[in-house]
């Protein structure tokens, strides 16, 4: 049985609830996109510094408005976050936002 006794195919568990459902499909689907990923991953490496929007567009060679877009989509999902610095946002990944969804899909071992 997995760790939050949700059934997975290859273990035990009961079935997820509809909430559980909508909330980890949400998560997935802001992940589901490869430039996101990228963006995270970006992000990610950059820890502890902050990364700019500018630093991404140069990074995926993607437009300004693009790298915005995907980082609306990856706040509200919580896998980052975002501090006011003048006229910059500063993004920060939230490791244990994205640690969240893989203990949700993993099976407990």
């Amino acid at each position: 049985m997995s760790e939050s006794g949700v059934a997975w195919p290859g273990g035990e568990g009961a079935p997820v609830s509809a909430a559980a459902a909508r909330s980890l499909a949400a998560s997935l689907q802001a992940l589901a996109e490869p430039a996101r990923l990228r963006i995270l991953s970006i992000v990610a490496s950059n820890d502890p510094r902050p990364t700019t929007v500018t630093e991404l567009v140069d990074a995926v060679g993607l437009s300004q408005a693009t790298v915005s877009h995907h980082l609306k989509h990856l706040l509200q999902a919580g896998f980052v976050s975002a501090e006011r610095a003048g006229n910059w946002n500063l993004y920060r990944a939230n490791a244990d936002a994205y640690a969240d969804v893989v203990q949700r899909l993993s099976p407990d071992r």
